[in-house]
């Protein structure tokens, strides 16, 4: 049964029927620790925790800090760029984009090992990579405590090959099977490999690469972003076997940075929360579905764009994504909050820059805003800044000074980036720890 909701009528102002959250609540919040990245490994791009460490991806290399401090423990450069680190089992693999991947002893710094291939992704106990070879691509599971493969696999051709999008995102467990992506000549295919043996379980053809995911331990998702056309036809299946769990058609919405108009011809991503899926359906509604049917548990009002699930709440953004935020009842459909937003292009496609993240019921999102260039019009520069919002009342809790992104989470609060601008001026490479 469809649940209508009445979230936005025309036009981008506040719903009614209830008190709205003041836009200024909360205030600067100073991180708890901040810590200078050194040069030999550039700016930081994602940071996690693991016991008490913290995990710091940079541009060229990984830097393991104190957790509590900050203090940088030891770090490793690579000399190039990284394309990926993963945590398993008291071992670091670090993925780049040139040459192999390493693996490094978590407390220590200790080279491990080496293994060819660029990191692809990582479960709970293995990480994978791929390596170009005269027979194929060969795909190897390694064991981050020792770095000695568990198993490897040769899919047949010459062309690319990647694991699926979110195998990395559900790394506290073990998929049914790893899905690998193979693209040659323009044809794509999905080969489901069991984790424990890297046999093959089965295979399946797929429009693009890029839409294939991992979305739960059991469910595969794929469609097609690059279709220049709406709607698409989203299929799930099951990891299991591979066989097609359901299908059903989605629209592909989108608003540009600078636009006015949302476009149903360009690329879109579907969101992935929990056990459930949020997606816009051909005209522009919010749609929320569990990922085991796929069938919409309700349907909200054209241009609400929905962002996360948090607990009972369901948390979209009106105006083509692009207004207020709303905190909506999970259950009932209706509106339990709302508030003012001024950050940009907070749609399901953030999860692929990490624009937003959720920890517990706290939501943590970057914020950006548009500034034009004195002189220089129409040209606009972005401001952005780290803020959190509390899913359960939609009360701003805290916002960061200036130029800080979200880069990571913990379960008592989340990580903030800040890169060094090519000129140098007041921002340095800094990882930040915000409770």
């Amino acid at each position: 049964m469809l649940l209508a909701v009445a979230v936005l009528a025309a036009g981008c102002t506040l719903p009614t029927g209830h008190d709205p959250v003041p836009p200024d609540e909360g205030g600067r919040k100073a991180p708890v620790w901040a810590t200078p990245l050194p040069d030999d490994v550039g700016a930081p791009l994602e940071a996690a925790l693991a016991g008490d460490a913290v995990v710091v991806r940079a541009e060229h290399g990984v830097a393991v800090l104190d957790a509590a401090s900050g203090a940088i423990r030891w770090r490793h450069s690579t000399g190039t760029a990284t394309a990926g680190v993963t945590i398993a089992r008291a071992g670091i693999v670090l993925g780049a984009k040139r040459g192999s991947a390493r693996v490094l002893d978590l407390a220590t710094g200790a080279d491990r090992a080496t293994v060819p291939g660029t990191l692809a992704a990582a479960t709970a106990d293995s990480a994978y990579t791929i390596e170009a070879t005269t027979a194929g691509n060969t795909v190897t599971a390694v064991d981050p405590a020792t770095g000695r493969p568990r198993w490897t696999r040769t899919l047949p051709g010459h062309g690319s090959a990647e694991v699926a999008r979110g195998v990395t995102a559900l790394q506290g467990t073990t998929p049914a099977s790893l899905p690998v992506v193979t693209t040659e000549s323009a044809h794509s295919r999905i080969t489901f490999l069991a984790t424990a043996t890297g046999a093959v379980i089965a295979t399946r053809d797929t429009q693009d690469p890029r839409g294939v995911e991992l979305a739960a331990p059991g469910i595969v998702l794929a469609h097609d972003p690059a279709a220049r056309n709406c709607p698409v036809l989203l299929q799930a299946y099951d990891a299991r076997t591979g066989a097609e769990a359901w299908q059903r058609r989605i629209g592909q919405w989108r608003l540009s940075r600078t636009g006015d108009t949302p476009s149903c011809t360009t690329p879109g991503y579907v969101t992935v929360a929990g056990d459930s899926l949020l997606t816009l359906d051909p005209d522009e509604h919010p749609q929320l579905a569990p990922l085991d049917t796929g069938q919409p548990a309700w349907t909200g009002a054209a241009g609400d764009y929905p962002i996360a699930v948090a607990g009972p709440v369901v948390v979209t953004r009106t105006c083509h994504g692009t207004g207020p935020l709303t905190g909506i009842d999970l259950t009932t459909g209706k509106i339990r909050w709302s508030t003012p937003f001024d950050g940009h292009d907070t749609n399901p496609a953030g999860t692929a820059n990490q624009e937003f993240a959720l920890s517990g019921t706290t939501l943590y999102l970057t914020l950006d805003r548009l500034d034009p260039i004195p002189g220089a019009a129409p040209k606009v520069q972005v401001a952005y800044a780290m803020t959190a919002i509390d899913t359960a009342t939609g009360r701003r809790l805290w916002t960061t000074t200036p130029s800080i992104r979200l880069c990571g989470t913990a379960a008592d609060g989340a990580f903030g980036c800040q890169s060094a601008g090519p000129s140098g001026g007041d921002y340095r490479n800094e990882v930040h720890r915000y409770r």
